[in-house]
């Protein structure tokens, strides 16, 4: 695998380093290539892993290992994902491992970040692979995260050079623009469609209606889940052109959605999407699995079914991790109290081939002003 100078220095950097070395870099700069290099290279016992599913099952098609850190720790749920419990701690930890490569180091949030240090002997080196300029992990008290802490204060490099072209090269720009915060040059991408309000619902109709983005590979994303901009919404349009002629179940759902779990459980993780085949009292069905309707932790009885919502729309925060050939990115009047110069990245950054930006003209304008951690 033929690597330039920087991406070379990073593979040695990170096998030579005795603690915590961080890789950093934008979308394309090939991040997912050092990892494998890494991976390649190391006689070390190592393991690779990622905050969400859907990250975990693009390492698993790019390098052929990963799992997620909830599965790593085995994590369990009494309350349906609102919190989580690590079987791996302080007092049991985890051993037979050298080195835990990290991808979308971004995304863990600090509790998990201390769950995983606790549960890990001293000499264990970490190697954390992300992008500081996406979306921080949702925090019961916003804060700096763990991985700009790490970037503070131990070893890093940053991969610069983006190995894209054509349509990717003007992604690669537009994201350049929302991190300057450039307004006037983002509103005149060619990828930018301003909502008018006049003719929004003409345009959210076509939208719903295109049954491309009713498959995996197309995705649309929002900023948040209400409003007529907002995933709720979005998705009950998209269940209306998609089945005229039936109606959502108990769950919201109907056989042959396009569904993302919320919880991580031993069948399914967080953020994994799939397609609805059906539910009774017994089990739950997709496309990729079948799984119990019933699980029971400590003493009390979960419903599975609880933690599967419809994914034609997913919100910026779930779609970290993933990658899509097409995405649609609407930043509507509802998403201002939670828009941020980040969120807008982490929501441009998503495609890999083709994007439609739909927006309000003030709300992204604001949105760009609003700088986080």
């Amino acid at each position: 695998m033929e690597l330039n100078e920087i991406q070379e220095r990073a593979v040695k950097e990170a096998l030579n380093n005795d603690f915590i070395y961080s890789i950093t870099g934008a979308a394309g700069t090939g991040k997912s290539t050092v990892i494998a290099e890494i991976c390649n290279r190391t006689d070390l016992s190592y393991e690779v892993l990622s905050p969400t599913g859907r990250a975990a099952d693009l390492l698993r098609q790019k390098i052929g290992k990963g799992q997620t850190i909830h599965k790593f720790l085995e994590y369990f749920s009494m309350d349906y994902g609102n919190s989580y419990r690590p079987k791996y701690n302080a007092t049991n930890q985890i051993h037979g491992i050298d080195m835990l490569i990290i991808d979308e180091a971004s995304m863990i949030a600090r509790e998990v970040w201390d769950n995983l240090l606790k549960a890990l002997p001293d000499n264990v080196r970490l190697v954390l692979v992300g992008d500081p300029n996406q979306l921080n992990p949702i925090e019961e008290v916003p804060q700096t995260s763990a991985f700009k802490l790490c970037l503070g204060h131990y070893p890093s490099i940053e991969l610069k050079t983006r190995y894209r072209f054509g349509k990717q090269a003007e992604l690669s720009q537009l994201s350049d623009d929302v991190l300057e915060g450039s307004f006037t040059k983002i509103v005149t991408n060619r990828m930018l469609y301003r909502l008018d309000g006049a003719t929004d619902d003409i345009l959210l109709n076509r939208l719903c209606s295109n049954e491309k983005y009713w498959g995996l590979d197309s995705q649309i994303i929002c900023p948040v889940y209400k409003g007529r901009t907002g995933c709720d919404y979005i998705n009950r349009l998209c269940q209306i052109h998609r089945f005229p002629n039936s109606e959502p179940d108990e769950a919201g759902l109907i056989v042959g959605d396009k569904v993302i779990v919320t919880m991580n459980t031993p069948y399914f993780y967080n953020g994994n999407i799939m397609f609805y085949e059906g539910s009774d009292e017994d089990e739950i069905r997709f496309d990729r699995m079948t799984v119990p309707r019933y699980i029971e932790i400590g003493n009390r009885e979960i419903d599975l079914l609880n933690c599967v919502k419809p994914a034609y729309a997913i919100t910026t925060h779930k779609s970290q991790g993933g990658e899509y050939d097409n995405v649609v990115f609407i930043i509507g009047k509802t998403a201002l109290p939670v828009l941020d110069r980040s969120n807008i990245y982490t929501g441009v950054t998503r495609s890999k081939e083709n994007l439609v930006v739909l927006y309000d003209k003030w709300t992204l304008q604001k949105g760009l002003q609003n700088v986080a951690l």
